[in-house]
């Protein structure tokens, strides 16, 4: 009779690594916000896949493409790629709407609790969900990926957007309570239930930061990650300068003097979610 070999280290790294995910979120939504992104399609893929085997069998993915109104092929070749998978649903806005409106497409179609939002150029790598899901505690709405954490890392991003991007967490860290060092990253880790239906008025990147800012002002804990981001491979970035720096400004303005909150969240809503611990006095 033949008996079983023993574990290698690969299968005990692998072992380990799955009982780490949280139980409670056996099953994981990914959404991939997609604008004009054909080139680059396929990079996707391989990455979506790499992600499947480092989850492994406890956890049950599912994946939400949204094309957000592309003019090129992305659609086309997303159904090439993606449409004879039984666990990906891809979905299309007949306009580009931007990259908040286009996540929040793909989080409502999610029927998980745990839902992963990444960049479609795979400027983060989607394995690092692995080490986000047991961070999302009842308490917490978010996980964040954060480059500019003390053990984060960037790597081939131009200055002057580091320096936008850097400004702009700055400047939300002066005006909210989660004390992080990243607010401005796309690729995040979304309990469904708190974000589904806040009162958003963003829809473009500045959209990002005012869920963050929402659920920040409702006692929601929000968590980072350290995260290295690189620059795309492949296309073309979609950030128009100056109207994102606008906005930025504009939302920024509106949580100094509380239109954000006071004005748009009734007040029996403000302390809807749990107490944030570690929260600025």
């Amino acid at each position: 009779m033949t008996g079983m070999s023993d574990p290698t280290p690969a299968d005990n790294q692998r072992a380990q690594s799955e009982a780490d995910i949280v139980p409670d979120h056996r099953s994981l939504t990914v959404v991939a916000p997609c604008f004009n992104e054909e080139e680059g399609l396929h990079y996707l893929a391989e990455k979506l896949a790499k992600l499947q085997t480092n989850l492994g069998s406890q956890v049950v993915l599912s994946i939400v493409l949204v094309d957000d109104g592309s003019t090129d092929k992305t659609w086309d070749v997303m159904h090439d790629l993606f449409g004879r998978s039984p666990n990906v649903t891809c979905l299309r806005h007949k306009e580009n709407l931007g990259i908040m409106a286009a996540t929040a497409t793909g989080i409502a179609a999610s029927t998980d609790e745990a839902v992963a939002v990444i960049d479609s150029d795979c400027s983060y790598d989607p394995a690092l969900i692995s080490k986000m899901l047991p961070l999302l505690k009842e308490d917490t709405s978010i996980v964040t990926a954060s480059p500019y954490h003390p053990q984060g890392q960037v790597e081939g991003v131009s200055e002057w957007r580091l320096f936008l991007s850097k400004g702009a967490s700055w400047g939300y860290r002066q005006l909210l309570r989660n004390n992080l060092a990243t607010y401005t990253s796309c690729f995040r880790l979304y309990r469904k239930s708190s974000v589904v239906s806040l009162p958003r008025r963003h829809d473009g990147f500045s959209g990002v930061a005012e869920v963050l800012a929402l659920l920040d002002r409702r006692g929601w804990r929000i968590d980072e990650v350290p995260a290295v981001l690189t620059t795309r491979k492949y296309g073309q970035s979609k950030l128009k300068l100056m109207r994102v720096v606008r906005d930025h400004l504009s939302l920024m303005s509106s949580i100094a003097v509380g239109k954000i909150f006071f004005n748009r969240i009734p007040p029996q809503e403000v302390s809807a979610g749990p107490q944030v611990r570690g929260e600025r006095d």
